[in-house]
């Protein structure tokens, strides 16, 4: 049974790996100019940001829902567009 600290480290490897992915298709669609395109390209721009996660360089949301919803809302990002 893995660690409560390398099940931390394993799903943040997971979410960098998200973006990743997320912002190498925002380059990608960005090319692209229809308007449901254009949608789908700002939410996954604020995506791309976490402003609302991280508050300052060393404050962090304590409420681990935040972070389930926006893996949850990355993996739909990636999904959709």
């Amino acid at each position: 049974m893995p660690s409560v600290r390398a099940e931390i480290f394993r799903d943040a490897i997971e979410d960098y790996d998200l973006l990743c992915l997320l912002k190498a298709k925002v380059e990608r669609a960005q090319k692209v100019a229809d308007l449901k395109r254009r949608k789908w390209l700002e939410r996954a721009k604020a995506l791309l940001w976490a402003d609302d996660l991280i508050l300052a360089p060393n404050k962090f949301v304590d409420d681990p829902t935040a972070y389930e919803q926006r893996h949850r809302a990355l993996l739909e990002a990636l999904s959709s567009g």
